[in-house]
């Protein structure tokens, strides 16, 4: 049994099952700081620039936990999402607050 009594291997088996899914589901997390983030264990970081959907990607297909982040102008550090180049992107706003 696990946390609070529940068989969660079992109960995510017969889910998986009925709902007949084509991916494994995965969660997402926006972390208070990049530290928080690189605590994670077994937490992968590209080394290059990927949009937002490679890393779903990444998660979904392959399984990986994988942390990113983005400079905003090249100073403020933030989670942001990039947007494949195949969506239409509005205009650039202003720069987000400090």
């Amino acid at each position: 049994m696990g946390s609070h009594g529940f068989e969660w291997p079992r109960l995510a088996a017969e889910l998986e099952q009925l709902l007949r899914l084509r991916a494994v589901p995965f969660g997402m997390k926006l972390f208070e700081s990049r530290e928080a983030m690189e605590a994670v264990p077994k937490i992968r970081r590209p080394k290059a620039v990927h949009t937002l959907d490679q890393v779903v990607a990444q998660a979904a297909r392959l399984g990986w936990t994988v942390g990113v982040t983005a400079t905003v102008h090249g100073t403020d550090e933030r989670v942001t999402p990039a947007p494949s180049p195949s969506i239409s992107q509005p205009p650039p706003g202003p720069p987000l607050p400090p």
